[in-house]
């Protein structure tokens, strides 16, 4: 199987999002576990701060795994969006 060549990010490093081209800055690395490392980012725009991973590889297992990371999170940001709005009402 082979394996696609991983990103070698660094502190501050300036990435733009495929999706919304939107340019986010690398501050600082938070973490590093199995899937790979994890770095504070910034958005340019708003100084809003998001968490980024720099895989450490992407093969297709790894792809597979971390798409279904993303699903996890994504639903439980959403039930806990949902949740403070009930709270709010």
């Amino acid at each position: 199987m082979s394996s696609l060549t991983a990103l070698m990010l660094h502190i501050g490093d300036i990435l733009t999002g495929n999706d919304s081209q939107e340019n986010y800055e690398i501050k600082s690395k938070i973490g590093e576990g199995g899937f790979g490392t994890d770095f504070l980012i910034t958005r340019v725009s708003d100084n809003r701060d998001y968490i980024a991973r720099e895989p450490k590889g992407l093969d297709k297992t790894l792809i597979k795994a971390l798409n279904y990371e993303f699903t996890v999170l994504d639903n439980l940001q959403k039930k806990t969006y949902h949740l403070l709005l009930e709270q709010l009402k």
